[in-house]
Order: structure tokens, then C-alpha cells, then sequence
């Protein structure tokens, strides 16, 4: 989906449309929140929604996307293994994504929904590590929305101009993605410091 396409059929379609492509940009498929979110922000200013409105209904279908890769991944993790085992390169992601999983438990689902290609696998690696739903969710939303207010917002503060910080988003969204994830790690680390002394 490209850039002039994600903003005729969000403009058509309106809220609807918000709503399902960014769903199916958390249930796995192939769409670009890098684009998406931004972009419905801009048509969300276009169109005279209010921001917190469109940010809501993109968190509502983040969980929703986000639910179905769970539960694909509690039901077939053993057919997800062999799955990615005939794509490695995939696999390595997802391997990686189930290690810190398991090593991190609910905050790397937090951290994960802002990390690019991680986002994709973290979901998957709750569900084959049985994940208490409810703390799924609960982690879920934390990252989602902070993600998706980020972005979104950027496309709806912008308005017409927003084009201009697509390419900086791209750029630089894994470098500002890692120094937040290294500040949340550290408080972690530091309040497991306190406990253990």
C-alpha cells in the first residue's frame, strides 16, 4: 500500500476503514504502521474527527489484531515452528521474539509493539507461551497506544504538511524505539536491584 492509495481509501471509507486496515496491520499482515497510523491521522484532521477518537478506535483494533496472533499462536505453535522452519530468515525473528518473550514475560510485549519486525512476531510468542490473556491485553494496550498516539498524532498535528516527517518515522523510528526501551529496561533493572538488596 502506498502512500497516495492509504489516503484515498481512508478518506473514502473514513473511520471504517481506519479501523480495519490498522487491525489487520496488527494481526500480521502485510501493511506499514509507519504509514497507516500517520496517515490516519492526516485523515482524521482532514475529515474533522477528533484525534482522541480516531486514537481509541486504532487501539480497539490493535487489540483486536493483536488478540487474533495471540490465539493463533496458544492453538498452533507447534505448526507456527515448522511454519517459520521452512522460512529461516523469519524465523530467526520469531525465535527471538519467543526467547525474550519468555525471558522479559509481559513487558516485552509492551516494549514489542514499538519495536519494527518485532511487533509482528510478539503476539505469536505470548499465545505458544500460554500468556495470561488479561496480562496480554493489559501490556498490549500500554504499547499499542503509546505507538499509535505517536504516530498518529504526528499526521494529525501536521495536517497537510505531514508528509514532510515520513521519511524521519522510517529513519529513525528503531533508534528512538531502542533509547525508550533502554530507559524502560533500566527502571526495570534498577527496581529488581532494590528488591534483591
Amino acid at each position: 500500500m502506498n502512500l497516495d492509495s492509504a489516503i484515498a481509501l481512508l478518506s473514502q471509507y473514513g473511520l471504517w476503514a481506519i479501523f480495519l486496515i490498522i487491525m489487520l496491520e496488527y494481526a500480521c499482515f502485510p501493511i506499514s504502521s509507519e504509514l497507516v497510523l500517520p496517515v490516519s491521522g492526516l485523515v482524521a484532521f482532514r475529515l474533522g474527527h477528533r484525534i482522541t477518537l480516531v486514537i481509541l478506535i486504532s487501539v480497539v483494533a490493535g487489540l483486536i489484531g493483536s488478540s487474533a496472533c495471540y490465539f493463533a499462536g496458544r492453538a498452533g505453535g507447534g505448526f507456527l515452528d515448522r511454519l517459520f522452519h521452512r522460512f529461516p530468515k523469519a524465523g530467526r525473528q520469531f525465535h527471538k521474539a519467543c526467547d525474550w518473550q519468555q525471558r522479559y514475560g509481559r513487558m516485552s510485549i509492551m516494549l514489542g509493539r514499538v519495536v519494527p519486525l518485532f511487533r509482528t512476531y510478539i503476539s505469536f510468542a505470548s499465545g505458544i507461551t500460554r500468556q495470561n490473556y488479561l496480562e496480554f491485553l493489559l501490556f498490549s494496550s500500554i504499547g499499542i497506544l503509546s505507538w499509535n498516539t505517536l504516530l498518529i498524532s504526528c499526521g494529525y498535528l501536521l495536517g497537510e504538511n505531514f508528509e514532510v516527517i515520513l521519511p524521519y518515522i522510517k529513519q529513525y523510528s528503531t533508534a528512538i524505539l531502542l533509547l525508550i526501551a533502554a530507559v524502560i529496561l533500566f527502571a526495570v533493572w534498577k527496581k529488581r536491584k532494590r528488591r534483591m538488596q
